[in-house]
């Protein structure tokens, strides 16, 4: 190349969105250096760079950088690849860059017969090209602090979208503590619903044996007025036989009257009478006709007392019988006609008071259906909120996924830029020193691989900054079952079973469960499925529902895979997660301890 000759070399690196989150709220910003060589400078050196960056920062909310080590961790092994696509690119580039220098070499050759030239020569200037270099110095830290204000200005939209999230999570549970309250109201007017149809079904049943009552009672007066009206016959019988025997006494005494008038007013007989010595025939007839008579009249007035004895006796027994009994008869019929009344009063006052029930059965059931429907539509409007919250979740996860990639491509691009700073203060110094370009060369590309492990190790160090600086999880088991992990971002929990050698065993999970309490959030119970067991060396996963997505989950008992609990998320934050048997007994436990 021949003295003040100029050549130009230009070089041009693009870094750019990977295009998944697709937001579109991150703009480029472009910086172009050129460096062109002075009129006076021997053989020109230029170089063109132009660079596109992007708003990033490395301050995120808590819990952002779990996120960020949990997604790296699943992706490691595409990352892994992609890495090693980029060294191939690299090697390649360093083979050019080689040939580079290789030409450089030749052209360093030139340059130094041109210094000789320029030192043989009396009052060199040089200040031309430090001039040149310092505004290129400064251009490059002007390039710096622009990156840095950027990443400031997307560290405050994070807390923003950060506050954001919180701001929905807060929502969401809000609307469970509502969707709570309003399952707890229904239960306690269908429980209120249950004792009123209770007190209903006692009031049928209490109507239902007065009833019965009040039919034995019926038929008890039944019986009684049937016993008066034989009692009547009977009564009537015997008057009617007392009164035939009295008209046949009175008969018999006209009789006896008529024949002793008649025997008095019969002629006497003028016939002589039959006289016998010593007997008098009338005298004797007249004796024993008296006395016949006499007898028969005695023997009849005995009869006739006995008999009016009997009947008198007989018919005041039974006056006195049927008397008693109308009492008693009138105090039943009056007893029966009194409670049929208050019967009749209760049941009409049941009747009243039935009715009421069912008019407030009615509107209690009316009033039940209306907090359904409110409670349904409350489950609607959360699962819209937790659909729109997932939705953005997944949204800020891409973004998210879209500024660290970035972030990565601003740290690369300022390391490079700051190895290209310092590979031309070696070249500045080695125009001083003497060095050779070769040097030079390997300086340049054992610091670049310095760089890219400290790179390496400052995006590994922020993943894990937030597990390790304020994250403590202590465990604990009794026995070959225990927690192996809980996710704190309460995505999902890991059981499994350590045991060893030949006192491993496959543990039966049926009726064992996982409670846990995290903060001042309400407790979670999961029941393992019946029939559920746990090999030796294996672990069980279960994922929250909203955690689900992408997750290999059979819920069935032994049939692989994971499992899913019922509920939303497992919470994150401070607290303990316990592991009990069939028989409530504690057999692990986990406790998490966040310090802010």
């Amino acid at each position: 190349m021949s003295k003040g000759g100029q050549q130009q070399q230009r070089e041009t690196m693009e870094f750019g969105s990977s295009g998944r989150g697709g937001t579109g709220f991150i703009n480029k910003r472009t910086t172009i250096i050129n460096r062109g060589s002075h009129s006076k400078a021997p053989a020109g050196m230029g170089y063109n760079r132009t660079s596109a960056s992007f708003y990033g920062g490395l301050n995120l909310a808590p819990g952002t950088y779990s996120s960020m080590s949990h997604e790296g961790v699943v992706n490691m092994k595409e990352k892994r690849g992609h890495e090693k696509k980029e060294m191939q690119g690299l090697n390649e580039r360093l083979g050019s860059y080689i040939e580079k220098v290789r030409f450089l070499e030749a052209t360093i050759t030139q340059l130094e017969q041109e210094l000789d030239y320029y030192r043989n020569q009396k009052a060199a200037d040089f200040k031309p090209i430090r001039d040149m270099y310092e505004n290129e110095l400064a251009q490059a830290r002007r390039v710096i602090d622009d990156l840095s204000a950027e990443k400031a200005g997307v560290d405050a939209k994070m807390a923003g979208l950060q506050d954001l999230v919180d701001t929905l999570r807060q929502q969401v549970e809000t609307l469970e503590g509502h969707a709570v309250d309003y399952k707890q109201k229904i239960d306690n007017q269908a429980a209120q619903i249950g004792g009123y149809e209770g007190e209903l079904g006692t009031l049928r049943l209490r109507i239902e044996n007065l009833e019965n009552e009040n039919a034995k009672l019926r038929q008890l007066n039944n019986q009684k007025v049937e016993d008066n009206r034989r009692l009547r016959a009977d009564l009537d019988n015997e008057t009617a036989a007392h009164i035939e025997a009295d008209c046949r006494a009175t008969t018999l005494e006209e009789e006896v009257e008529f024949l002793r008038a008649l025997l008095d007013k019969m002629p006497q007989e003028n016939k002589q009478p039959v006289k016998i010595k010593g007997l008098d025939l009338e005298a004797f007839w007249k004796d024993n006709m008296a006395k016949a008579i006499r007898d028969i009249q005695n023997e009849y007035d005995g009869r006739l007392d006995l008999m009016r004895q009997d009947m008198e006796a007989r018919y005041s027994a039974q006056m006195r019988q049927l008397q008693s009994g109308a009492v008693r008869d009138n105090m039943e019929t009056q007893h029966a006609k009194e409670e049929s009344k208050k019967l009749k009063s209760q049941i009409n006052n049941t009747g009243a008071r039935f009715a009421e029930l069912e008019s407030r059965i009615a509107a209690l059931e009316s009033e039940r259906n209306a907090l359904k429907k409110a409670l349904a539509n409350a489950e609607i409007e959360l699962e819209e909120e937790r659909t729109k919250h997932a939705s953005d979740m997944q949204k800020l996860q891409s973004e998210l996924e879209c500024c660290l990639e970035e972030i990565k491509l601003i740290l690369d691009a300022k390391l490079s830029l700051e190895l290209e700073i310092a590979c031309y203060r070696q070249l500045l110094e080695g125009e001083e020193n003497r060095l050779g370009l070769r040097q030079i060369v390997e300086q340049a590309i054992g610091a670049q691989s310095k760089g890219a492990g400290n790179l390496a190790d400052i995006v590994q160090q922020s993943s894990l900054s937030e597990s390790t600086g304020k994250l403590t999880v202590s465990r604990s088991a009794r026995g070959q079952i225990g927690f192996s992990e809980a996710s704190h971002d309460g995505r999902y929990v890991t059981v499994e079973n350590t045991g060893k050698g030949a006192n491993a065993k496959v543990q039966n999970l049926s009726g064992w469960q996982i409670r846990r309490k995290m903060g001042g959030q309400q407790e979670l119970v999961y029941k393992f499925l019946d029939g559920e067991e746990l090999a030796p060396g294996k672990q069980l996963k279960i994922f929250a529902k909203g955690a689900a997505t992408g997750a290999n989950i059979r819920n069935e008992p032994n049939a692989g895979g994971d499992r899913c609990c019922e509920h939303f998320s497992w919470f994150s934050g401070s607290g303990v997660t316990r592991l009990l048997d069939a028989n409530g007994v504690e057999k692990a436990t986990l406790k998490a301890v966040f310090k802010q």
